[in-house]
């Protein structure tokens, strides 16, 4: 670790939300690794890949969430050049590529195979401080505020699939899935098109949809039959291309945007074979979705292209970060906000990942 990083982290030692032995931890911990570039973060969210990650019981080498807000305390400056070292708000990447192979030279960064997930495979940004490398965040401006900059991450993959689906204004289009990702899709695919409509499984979202103007049902509720034009997956299940195989017209596209990367102990059924062979005879598209570019994210929010307040439910601070995980796990809550700025948690067993 450069001498600058320690000398800004305090001998190397943060406040970190940590999952040991299949329990949530507020401990301080060393070991972090990056270019120098050092972050402060005020919020992470906590989504349901957190969630995956927590219940999956698996110890996490360093601190919880990917998605956080914060601001940055020392770089060097190859780490941000012409944007200064220091003071810049910044949200963080889903994806962390590493910004010298071949795709990433072909502005393929989203592909990167050495790409690293922040509290995934990688150290997350649930602690007092963080070090993170060069392409894993992007500069939020003035007049995005912390609380929608946090949802950057997921704006820019909701982006990704709208983009790779090519809606035009005359099909028809459906959304599957009401988590944060659905209502993010939803809401940038109803900016190109009036017939787009989102099936999920919770009620209580669908007044969000009211509110956006945006058609709504139950999934079990919309026919099959085989009349969509587009058809974005944004459930992350496998039974989820099942689903849109089933709404979906011969010759139409079905975008599928899953997690960036597989879930720790989450088991898929496979998609039935027989199915997706006959999807492939009507001449079904079938196309994925990334991560999409967190700038793209950022633009969109800049340009208040989407809702962000009302995907932010509930908020937490790192003392309560059992509550926190047990609450993102609720069908009731979109989007679980953990505050990592502000008092500092004191040391110690914060829950069992049964508990969320």
């Amino acid at each position: 670790m450069p001498a600058h990083v320690r000398e800004q982290l305090g001998s190397a030692l943060t406040r970190s939300l940590l999952l040991r032995g299949g329990v949530l931890c507020v401990t301080d911990h060393r070991g972090m690794a990056g270019d120098g570039t050092v972050l402060r973060p005020r919020l992470v969210a906590v989504s349901s890949l957190d969630v995956a990650r927590v219940r999956s019981g698996k110890d996490h080498d360093g601190p919880l969430c990917h998605a956080a807000v914060g601001k940055i305390a020392g770089a060097p400056a190859r780490a941000l050049p012409g944007l200064g070292a220091t003071t810049q708000r910044v949200v963080t990447s889903v994806a962390v590529p590493c910004g010298v192979c071949t795709w990433c030279g072909r502005g393929l960064a989203s592909v990167c195979p050495s790409r690293r997930f922040p509290g995934m495979n990688a150290p997350g940004y649930a602690a007092s401080g963080a070090a993170l490398g060069a392409h894993g965040f992007a500069v939020l401006p003035s007049s995005v505020h912390d609380d929608a900059g946090l949802l950057a991450p997921f704006v820019a993959g909701a982006a990704e699939a709208v983009q790779r689906a090519a809606i035009s204004e005359r099909d028809y289009v459906t959304v599957l899935g009401d988590g944060v990702m659905g209502l993010l899709a939803a809401q940038i695919a109803a900016r190109a098109n009036p017939r787009v409509r989102l099936l999920g499984k919770h009620a209580p979202r669908y007044s969000l949809c009211e509110r956006w103007g945006i058609k709504h049902r139950h999934v079990r509720e919309a026919g099959k039959r085989q009349d969509q034009d587009v058809v974005i997956d944004c459930t992350g299940r496998a039974g989820g291309l099942l689903d849109a195989l089933g709404v979906v017209r011969p010759g139409g596209r079905v975008v599928i945007k899953g997690p960036p990367c597989q879930l720790p102990g989450v088991g898929e059924a496979g998609i039935e074979h027989g199915r997706l062979m006959a999807a492939m005879a009507e001449r079904v598209e079938v196309v994925g979705a990334g991560c999409g570019t967190l700038a793209e994210g950022v633009k969109l929010l800049a340009a208040k292209a989407v809702d962000t307040a009302a995907l932010l439910t509930r908020r937490f601070p790192m003392s309560q970060a059992a509550q926190a995980f047990a609450a993102a796990g609720d069908r009731e809550n979109v989007l679980v906000v953990l505050e990592v700025s502000g008092p500092a948690a004191a040391p110690g067993t914060v829950g069992a990942c049964e508990s969320a």
